[in-house]
């Protein structure tokens, strides 16, 4: 008996050591970008619940512990709301726990309004996930050339953004009929708008009229956007804005569709060009 606990702990050392010389999963462009979205969304949504709870009329001091958010992001509202794919639940949390102290280092020491504003996940995009080397510059938005208020360009962003999101999301509805699944993925395909600073660089002096554009057309064209949720694959979604709706006059390039999906990809397809 005593051998057989020698060597069942032997066995169990060895488990051990497998797992510690385990070489770490490649976090890809994409899902570091959505991590860092999430984190954002986490952290604004901690301030919230700090405010809600402050009584009125009084001036409370509270401190959020940007590390701890950081390292329950993957099991928070924000991030089980968006029902991502467990590819990216695998991936969340294997990245938490091999860069939480980078990251924290990163989100740590900023205000409130930075905190609260989408804007932030795409500084960190730039910072957190550069630094862990899951992407490059050339893979993310760059503000020499920012999103501007032009229906053209303002339709393909957000038909990159949706197409991302579906790719992203666990849901796959076969209809839209009584499909709970569908609904629901079309509801997290509303938040695109006014998530858009988190996905592409803007001049601050424009933002509000970008994504008050984004709004009209997706209350204008939601239907024509909303299939996207069905019709998954880039043929649908590179003629959406110019056959479909008409606001281009070409397709959207493969470099600009995969811009959020896969920034890896939208980079390769952007040197072929």
């Amino acid at each position: 008996m005593e051998s057989l606990a020698v060597a069942a702990m032997q066995w169990s050392t060895v488990l051990v050591l497998l797992m510690r010389t385990a070489p770490a999963v490649a976090l890809s462009c994409g899902e570091c970008g959505v991590i860092q979205e999430a984190i954002q969304r986490s952290m604004a949504a901690n301030i919230s619940d700090l405010a809600s709870k402050s009584i009125a009329g009084t001036q409370q001091t509270a401190t959020i512990m940007v590390g701890q958010v950081i390292w329950r992001v993957c099991s928070s509202d924000a991030w089980r709301e968006h029902r991502y794919r467990d590819s990216l639940d695998v991936a969340c949390r294997a990245a938490i726990d091999a860069h939480l102290d980078t990251w924290t280092k990163h989100w740590e020491g900023k205000t409130t309004e930075e905190y609260t504003d989408p804007l932030l996940a795409l500084r960190m995009k730039r910072t957190a996930c550069t630094a862990v080397d899951a992407c490059s510059f050339e893979e993310l938005p760059s503000d020499y050339s920012p999103l501007r208020p032009d229906e053209c360009a303002v339709c393909r962003a957000l038909t990159s953004d949706l197409f991302g999101t579906v790719r992203f999301s666990r849901e796959a509805p076969k209809s839209a009929k009584t499909s709970d699944s569908f609904y629901r993925l079309v509801t997290l395909m509303g938040h695109a708008c006014r998530e858009m600073p988190m996905r592409h660089a803007m001049r601050p002096e424009q933002r509000e009229e970008v994504v008050t554009l984004c709004e009209d057309l997706w209350d204008e064209h939601d239907g024509a956007f909303s299939k996207l949720a069905l019709k998954r694959d880039e043929s649908y979604a590179m003629a959406l804005c110019s056959e479909h709706l008409e606001l281009c006059d070409s397709d959207a390039p493969a470099s600009e569709l995969y811009a959020y999906a896969d920034p890896s990809a939208a980079a390769r397809y952007k040197e072929e060009l």
